[in-house]
């Protein structure tokens, strides 16, 4: 029921072996990583694109009420 410790530390040993052995070779990625940084990137991107068309828009409706305000200044 119980290990003793030299049985617990040869299969920890054992499992750092595996471990070693399923490592990417040349630095590749995994597919989750992979996956993750383009969806992160994505993201990124769409976030900056969304808020440049935010500030646009704004700016086009700020500029249009001062158009207006300048226009009722005017008539008045």
């Amino acid at each position: 029921m119980y290990r003793s410790m030299s049985t617990l530390e040869s299969s920890s040993q054992i499992a750092f072996i595996r471990d070693e052995d399923q490592r990417p070779i040349c630095g590749k990625m995994s597919a989750s990583r992979r996956t993750f940084c383009l969806l992160v990137t994505f993201d990124l991107i769409m976030t900056f694109i969304l808020w440049g068309v935010y500030v646009k828009v704004s700016l086009f409706f700020c500029a249009l009420l001062y158009f207006i305000a300048t226009v009722v200044v005017i008539i008045i």
